[in-house]
């Protein structure tokens, strides 16, 4: 790849640990990625980071906004 996605969506497994997600959003920033999602389907909740440093939570009854991506999504339909 020559340029770097605009958004990285990881979703944690039952294997990984948070911690994993987070260094990899870490990668993720050092690499010119602009916006990262951390996807915890056990909580029914999404991180979303605008840098590593700052992040959203957003719950299965929020609708999810991320103002990089100019992304807005009701997340009542993605955790049905």
């Amino acid at each position: 790849m020559t340029e770097p996605p605009l958004c990285a969506i990881e979703i944690i497994s039952p294997m990984q640990s948070l911690q994993e997600l987070v260094d990899k959003a870490k990668a993720y920033f050092e690499h010119k990625v602009q916006s990262c999602w951390l996807v915890l389907p056990g909580l029914r909740s999404i991180y979303v980071f605008r840098s590593f440093d700052s992040f959203s939570t957003f719950t299965h009854t929020d609708t999810l906004l991320d103002d990089v991506l100019s992304v807005s999504i009701p997340l009542a339909e993605v955790f049905e």
